[in-house]
């Protein structure tokens, strides 16, 4: 294991460290998931020298969302980047030999940057989560009457646009709906965040002529939010959660 690893050290530094893990040796890399945790590869000793993730990037993508199920998009995604590396998935591992025309550490790298590059397509996971999200609250309303604009721009004080969801208008109000969505409890703090600074950008707007509320909606279908997400945007907005529709309705119509 010393041999391997004085390779490693001496081909890409002290970043990163090796221990021994049964029969591999595990290569903790400066690479990180998106939420931060780190990418490790696993070697292991044998003719031809091979490394794994074994099926890490897998069960962290598998934790990012409550369906285990990929669409055609994202599978073809997980196979150009494999592909693209010379890296090939096999039950659920992303795997590579050691090519003998590059270093152990290059090997590393490459493997390690793969299983980066597929844990991103967690973003296209969010992005249709929120799109659905987004459809079955338009439905709901337009299935109650509710008058509405979908994706309003709107400029805040900073001089940054913002898109909101939906813009509703009713006999005594109009409103401005933001909708949460995300089936990571890893990206909840900052979809939170992201909304809070969104109303704080266009609160101005609250002080106009027009009586105007703001609403934060959650899809609380999945058990992802904390305590302290509503507790950001208590103060900032009216709280709905889409498991009582009903009290979205009372909002935007009072």
């Amino acid at each position: 294991m010393s041999d391997i690893c004085s390779k490693i050290a001496d081909g890409i530094g002290e970043m990163f460290s090796c221990t021994r893990v049964n029969q591999y040796i595990r290569i903790s890399t400066p690479f990180q998931y998106p939420d931060g945790d780190t990418i490790d590869i696993f070697l292991e000793e044998k003719d031809p020298l091979t490394i794994s993730d074994l099926g890490e990037t897998t069960r962290w993508l598998g934790m990012q969302t409550v369906s285990s199920k990929r669409s055609a998009k994202q599978r073809k995604l997980i196979s150009d980047i494999c592909f693209m590396h010379s890296v090939e998935p096999w039950g659920g591992m992303l795997t590579t030999r050691i090519n003998p025309n590059e270093t152990i550490s290059e090997s590393i790298i490459r493997l390690a940057q793969t299983c980066l590059n597929v844990s991103d397509i967690v973003f296209t996971f969010k992005s249709r989560m929120l799109e659905t999200f987004t459809d079955e609250v338009a439905e709901f309303l337009t299935e109650h009457k509710v008058q509405f604009k979908r994706n309003e721009a709107l400029v805040g004080r900073s001089g940054r646009e913002w898109t909101i969801d939906f813009y509703t208008r009713a006999p005594s109000q109009s409103s401005f709906i933001s909708v949460l969505s995300t089936g990571s409890k890893a990206a909840s703090k900052r979809t939170s965040e992201h909304t809070l600074a969104q109303w704080v950008d266009i609160s101005y707007l609250s002080k106009a002529n027009e009586p105007l509320k703001f609403i934060s909606l959650f899809d609380d279908t999945s058990d992802v939010w904390q305590p302290q997400d509503f507790k950001l945007l208590e103060d900032f907005s009216n709280l709905a959660l889409w498991s009582k529709p009903e009290d979205l309705l009372s909002l935007v119509a009072a």
